[in-house]
């Protein structure tokens, strides 16, 4: 079946994804070695390690595709590096210059290009893979197309869905515990909007969430080196930059961002939990609160303290909740305040 091929492809990705960043890893210089023979065996694990992201490239490639000229490019920046490397008299400085500048660096310019042209799970940007400067960069422009892509998600087996329409909660791909718990503790509302949850294993889940930031990207990946989870996030629209920030491990903003990213960690117990409770924290496009009525306001305070009697063993998402209750108690306040100098009632109803 055409769902499981590209299923398979997705996964194949993932894996290859991480065989790289373990060979960039590996690559990086020992600062506690200087000498002439350290050098030299520099030279041969940076040869080897070119090899091997060559080869995984090439998997990726045959997985989730890239324009011909796009491979081109990849393969022969890899080519080129190893001739530099082998074929030159490098000194250790030189070639840790080298790691950086062509294998490690991530530019923040390129980081914000891409950002700023996803809009809603499709990549509205002229990025190719050739804007790529460095390894680490290639393929973060590859990684960037396949998370944000919807096409991908649509296209995965289903295991199971609730809710009708804009609320629905799909869960697609590899059936486990945590996959099934994300999806049983996201709650379907008229609210919530569409979910989408793409589980490839129990280590890694991507989850995209409509309305949440507009057009919400989680990525749940398990750590190698203990039972924790790392939780990877992009919002696209920032709509209350007050409560945006309170969001934990976010870049902050300020007036005039459209869009941020961030990170937090969550133990095997709790990583489903605080993913849930992350999804209701992202401010949706109405939490700008600039065209509430009273009606969306008192609907929101109810929503509100109904979520803060079961939030007080997550204690970012308690305190995000009661600066929400405050910012809507002010919202509610000041509509009173308009409503008594116009003479009619709460939000204009008497």
């Amino acid at each position: 079946m055409e769902e499981n091929k590209n299923f398979e492809n997705i996964k194949k990705f993932f894996e290859y994804n991480v065989k790289i960043k373990d060979e960039l890893i590996k690559a990086a210089p020992d600062v506690n070695y200087s000498d002439g023979d350290y050098t030299i065996m520099y030279v041969k694990k940076l040869d080897n390690a070119l090899r091997n992201i060559s080869m995984y490239f090439k998997m990726i490639f045959n997985s989730v595709g890239a324009t011909e000229e796009e491979q081109k490019y990849v393969l022969s920046f890899l080519d080129n590096c190893r001739n530099y490397i082998n074929n030159n008299p490098l000194s250790l400085n030189e070639l840790e210059l080298f790691y950086k500048n062509c294998i490690s660096n991530m530019r923040e310019e390129l980081i914000n290009k891409l950002n700023k042209e996803c809009k809603g799970y499709y990549i509205f940007s002229n990025a190719s893979i050739k804007d790529g400067e460095t390894v680490n960069e290639m393929l973060h422009i590859i990684h960037h197309r396949v998370v944000n892509n919807e096409n991908y998600y649509s296209s995965m087996p289903v295991i199971d869905k609730k809710g009708e329409d804009q609320a629905a909660i799909t869960l697609y791909g590899d059936e486990n515990e945590l996959a099934r718990k994300i999806f049983s503790g996201i709650m379907s509302t008229k609210e919530t909007y569409e979910t989408s949850i793409l589980s490839l294993s129990e280590d890694k889940i991507l989850i995209m969430v409509r309305g949440a930031g507009h057009a919400l990207t989680i990525e749940v990946e398990k750590d190698k080196e203990n039972d924790d989870y790392m939780v990877r996030y992009f919002i696209p629209k920032v709509t209350n930059i007050e409560l945006v920030n309170m969001l934990p491990g976010v870049r902050k903003v300020t007036e005039g961002y459209r869009e941020t990213s961030g990170k937090f960690t969550a133990s095997n117990d709790e990583v489903a939990m605080k993913v849930c409770n992350f999804i209701v924290m992202v401010p949706r496009d109405f939490d700008s609160f600039h065209y509430s009525t009273s009606e969306i306001l008192y609907n929101k305070k109810l929503e509100i303290n109904k979520l803060l009697e079961t939030a007080k063993n997550d204690e970012v998402f308690f305190r995000y909740l009661s600066k929400k209750l405050a910012i809507v108690d002010e919202e509610i306040e000041k509509l009173e305040q308009k409503d008594e100098m116009t003479g009619s009632g709460i939000g204009g109803m008497k």
